[in-house]
């Protein structure tokens, strides 16, 4: 017998042997055969040496073979969902990033390395395959999500598509064999929604009468209308969270809030976002569409009380027919009364200040509660919700039958008070009427003392509290028969009479916080300069503590006694449930026995309530270091690096602080005008400096030391210095106030004499005050060719006369002042208007002789540099045009020594520097000073619309400062400009402009001078010619 191959369990039959080493069999399949692995076995095999093999039944290299029938694969996708941000199904917003497909796998394995392509459509047009995946033997049996295009950002592929486009989805399954099987069309579907909601039409009002104004309890609203549905809206009203919204009719939405005191007072910002039903967010508005606001006081007119009351004979909780309601009201302020109803009818007031008082009878009333409401506004008109609810919980109720038990109270034999202590009596008084009474009573569910009839229907029960009887509020119960026979009972009083029976001391407590003021303060340190403790104990929510008291403890280590410091204080019903907190004197401190330098101060307190029971306190957190009050300081001074004065200062200055102590003392912290001081030195020596800057608060120099000695206790503290110097700071420069030229007293455009000058010159320094002026007369502002700069010391009016001057007629001079404060600051130099030598003799009226001629001296020009204009909307080349239009003009004044374009670029040219490129004063003023000139003119051209705009300005390269700024508007062609460039020149220079150029402005031309001469007579008489020339003329 032979190799036997079974396969399937089927006997195989061979199809090929080559040599007796390689064989093939195989077997036909059915349609019987089951879809899985196909298995085989080899057996019965054995090789030359008649050895039988062992039979085999796996590959050697790992192939198989599964047998499948082919058939549709049936799938379905059941969700679609977009991923990334917030996922709003079925919306793909713009915080969206992916979308996801759920398809459940079949549990079938002849599945496994099917592959599953997912397709898309967009408003039912094709838009591609979103992703494609195989299905893997995990997958089956389970829900299988494939992310489109692999979790590739699709927001911006969305954004593409319009908004509110629909995407669907559908695939195809592909099995091993090739076999194609449709995935019909999703039900679940996505919604491209992208933008957010647009708004507009915001307004702002109140719910208050005047609807630009809010008061705390109303409502202010901001409404707006929207491009779509609001979903969501989150947003601020005064500053605090929005309480809700709502969507009106049509597009209108709005948003609300409740004033509360704690809202910003003023006018009322908002700010808000919506957001559509996708969760796509709107713009964040800010601000209103109109011109609405609304103001909102919250110091307006408050409640501080409101009661309702009665007349009633039987209880004050009661009212019937013909009594009168009474609900009295008191405010914080006036008040204006709108309406006032008391159950429905209008009520009656009177005014006491303050207090108001609403009255009514009552007439068949139907309500069994009574009721009110008082609508008022206050001086300024403001409305206020209705007055509508009592702040002390009182109440009436309409009653139409007689009560069994119209009046109740209980007492104690202590008097008026609330609180009963152990033996206390306790006295039960109550009327019964139409009704039986037969001792059926009980107090603290005991039998009482004694019950007696005091006449009219009056009964009065007492009790003695015994140790027994549980503590807390005082209980009875009252029964008595009706005159229909049923028992009626009561446990509580008609007039709201109360008891509670105390038989403990005051709960355990921790006194709170103990704090040292006045002086300088050190936690829990005290010092020299301190002045008061406080010590803060809590009163606890037991109304046992009323009118008893509260005493504060001290004890000076743990080793003494706590004794009694300060008064006794009574505590009354307003600091129940609250903290009371103490004051302790420095005088009261000290004078305690045992206070010492070196001990620690601990704080406690004693509690006793109405019934006389104590509790002392556990000690508070903080203890109190008494430190040495005798001063350590031997002098402390204050002086400045100033180089003019010590006593004053300017930004750069150094400001030192000297410090000498009696002994040593810890390394300084020194406060220099409110700053952090440098410190050096060491012992008893120190310096504290500090670099003034320009941040620093302007007048005299502040400082703040508290020495520590070396134990690390402060030893007082200073605010100045011991030897009472100062140092002013004074950063800001002088003001000339006026600069007079030819007269002390007002300003002269001539002056008669050439040979002196008064000037008249008045200067403010609100700090540290003047120290000199500077003046100088020249042919231009600022200069002083003709008599040079000088100085001159004092303060305030600086009148001076000038002598043996030579000044020229017809020539205009300038005065120029500077002032010089004590610190140094230096003021703007003021120039006068200028004034001329008048040529007119004051005695005889008659114009003076022409002098002789003399050798004309050359006159002082300054040295002026033009960059080209910076061009906004105007070419390079027209700028570079109208700019050399300007520096021809200018040349033409012969007012300046004008730098030549060539000179300015090879400058320029050598630091690497455009003259397109510099535009900048800080650029203007480097080239100025590489040029060596005085003066730099640079300016911007500009275009907007159909105007021209031209702004040039002169500054000095030295200071920086601007002596001469022009601008002019022009409308028309570009080529005008040119002319405009031309009279600007004039004007930057500080001359007329000529005028042919005004001429020119106007549209007009210069008109030449002419001379007509009699014309010749030819055969009529010179007489005749005369005529007709001057008819001519």
């Amino acid at each position: 017998m032979g190799i036997q191959v079974e396969i399937l369990g089927r006997d195989a039959a061979m199809s090929t042997n080559e040599g007796f080493q390689h064989f093939s069999y195989y077997i036909v399949v059915t349609d019987d055969t089951p879809e899985e692995a196909i298995g085989f076995t080899v057996s019965n095999y054995m090789g030359f040496s008649g050895k039988t093999g062992e039979p085999v039944s796996q590959v050697t290299d790992g192939s198989s073979v599964t047998f499948v029938i082919s058939k549709d694969i049936v799938m379905m996708i059941s969700s679609v969902t977009a991923t990334g941000g917030m996922v709003i199904p079925p919306y793909f917003n713009n915080t969206n990033k992916g979308i996801e497909i759920t398809i459940p796998i079949p549990n079938d394995e002849s599945i496994i390395s099917s592959s599953i392509t997912i397709l898309s459509k967009v408003n039912g047009n094709e838009t591609g395959p979103m992703g494609t995946v195989t299905v893997d033997s995990a997958a089956i049996g389970k829900d299988k999500t494939i992310a489109a295009l692999d979790n590739a950002d699709l927001n911006q592929l969305m954004s593409s598509f319009e908004e509110g486009s629909e995407i669907s989805f559908y695939g195809t399954v592909t099995d091993v064999t090739g076999n194609i099987t449709p995935i019909s069309e999703s039900a679940s579907k996505l919604i491209i929604d992208q933008t957010g909601p647009v708004i507009d039409s915001i307004t702002i009002y109140s719910s208050n009468e005047i609807s630009t104004k809010a008061v705390a309890d109303d409502t202010v609203f901001v409404e707006f209308s929207a491009s779509e549905g609001i979903d969501t809206v989150g947003g601020m009203i005064g500053g605090n969270p929005v309480d809700g919204f709502e969507n009106l009719e049509g597009s209108r939405v709005r948003l609300w809030k409740k004033m509360m005191n704690n809202d910003r007072e003023g006018i009322v910002a908002f700010m808000f976002a919506g957001g559509d039903k996708a969760r796509n967010r709107g713009e964040t508005i800010t601000s209103v569409s109109d011109t609405s606001q609304v103001e909102f006081i919250s110091a307006g007119l408050s409640i501080l009380s409101v009661n309702i009351s009665s007349n009633n004979s039987f209880s004050d909780t009661l009212y019937s027919i013909g009594d009168s309601v009474n609900v009295e009201i008191q405010m914080d302020g006036p008040m204006t009364i709108n309406d006032a109803m008391i159950n429905n009818r209008m009520a009656s007031l009177v005014q006491l200040e303050d207090r108001y008082i609403f009255s009514i009878v009552v007439g068949d009333d139907k309500d069994s509660l009574a009721n009110f409401s008082i609508a008022y506004t206050d001086e300024n008109g403001l409305v206020y919700n209705n007055i509508m609810e009592t702040t002390d919980g009182s109440f009436l109720r309409f009653y139409k039958v007689t009560p069994v038990f119209p009046e109740v109270a209980i007492s104690s034999s202590r008097g008026d008070s609330s609180i009963a202590v152990l033996n206390d009596t306790i006295y039960l008084t109550f009327r019964i009427q139409e009704a039986q009474f037969d001792s059926m009573l009980t107090m603290m569910n005991r039998t009482p003392s004694s019950i007696d009839s005091i006449g009219e229907g009056l009964f009065q029960a007492s009790y003695v509290l015994t140790e027994e009887d549980e503590e807390g509020p005082v209980t009875f119960q009252i029964q008595a028969i009706n005159m229909a026979g049923d028992t009626v009972g009561i446990d509580s009083t008609t007039n709201r009479s109360e008891l509670v029976y105390d038989l403990s001391p005051p709960a355990e407590f921790t006194v709170g916080k103990v704090a040292v003021s006045g002086g300088v303060v050190v936690e829990n340190f005290w010092n020299m300069s301190n002045q008061n403790i406080s010590v803060q104990i809590p009163i606890d929510s037991d109304y046992s503590l009323i009118d008893g008291n509260a005493q504060v403890l001290v004890q000076f280590d743990t080793t003494d006694v706590p004794v009694s410091i300060g008064n006794n204080i009574a505590i009354s019903d307003t600091l129940i449930g609250d903290t009371l907190e103490v004051t302790i004197g420095k005088m009261e401190l000290e004078s305690v026995p045992s206070f010492a330098v070196g001990s620690k101060a601990i704080f406690t307190a004693r509690l006793t309530d109405f019934a006389g029971y104590s509790q002392v306190g556990s000690p508070s957190a903080n203890q109190i270091h008494i430190t040495d009050t005798t001063s350590i300081i031997e002098n402390i001074a204050i002086t400045s690096s100033n180089k003019q004065n010590a006593q004053v200062a300017k930004t750069g200055d150094l400001i030192s602080i000297i410090l000498q102590t009696k002994e040593p003392v810890m390394r300084p912290t020194v406060l220099v005008a409110g700053d952090t001081a440098e410190v050096v030195g060491f012992g008893n020596n120190w310096f504290a400096n500090k670099m003034l800057t320009s941040e620093d608060e302007q007048g005299m120099i502040s400082l703040f030391y508290v020495p520590l000695d070396m134990d690390g206790n402060p030893r007082g503290f200073y605010t100045s210095s011991t030897n009472g110097s100062q140092v002013m700071f004074d950063d800001i420069p002088p003001v000339i106030d006026h600069l007079y030229e030819g007269s002390f007293t007002e300003d002269q455009e001539n002056i008669l004499s050439s040979d002196s000058l008064y000037l008249g010159m008045s200067v403010g320094d609100n700090a540290s005050g003047i120290a000199e002026f500077s003046f100088a007369v020249g042919t231009a502002p600022k200069s002083g060719n003709i008599v040079p700069w000088a100085s001159i010391t004092g303060e305030g009016n600086m009148d001076t006369l000038l002598t043996g001057l030579s000044l020229e007629n017809n020539v205009r001079y300038f005065a120029s002042a500077v002032a010089i404060d004590q610190v140094g600051n230096v003021s703007d130099t003021l120039s006068g208007n200028g004034f001329m030598v008048n040529a007119i003799s004051m005695n005889t009226g008659l114009a003076t002789a022409i002098p002789a001629p003399t050798v004309e001296e050359p006159k002082f020009k300054p040295t002026v540099a033009i960059l080209d204009f910076e061009g906004k909307g105007i070419s390079v080349q027209e700028v570079q045009t109208l700019t050399e239009r300007m520096r021809t003009e200018i040349g033409n004044t012969d007012a300046v020594r004008l730098i030549e374009r060539k000179a300015i670029e090879s400058i320029m040219s050598e630091q690497g520097l455009a003259q397109s490129g510099c535009v900048s004063d800080e650029c203007a003023a480097e080239v100025g000073q590489l040029l060596g000139v005085q003066f730099m003119i640079n300016g911007v051209l500009g275009k907007m619309g159909d105007s021209y705009t031209i702004d040039a300005k002169m500054f000095s390269v030295e200071t920086g400062e601007t002596v001469q700024a022009v601008n002019t508007t022009y409308e028309g062609e570009i080529q005008g400009l040119l002319l405009e460039m031309q009279i600007l020149s004039w004007e930057i220079v500080g001359l007329d402009v000529p005028p042919r150029l005004k001429l020119q402005r106007a549209g007009e031309t210069e008109k030449p001078t002419v001379a007509v001469l009699d014309f010749e007579g030819r055969g009529i008489s010179i007489l005749e010619s005369q005529t007709l020339t001057d008819r001519f003329t």
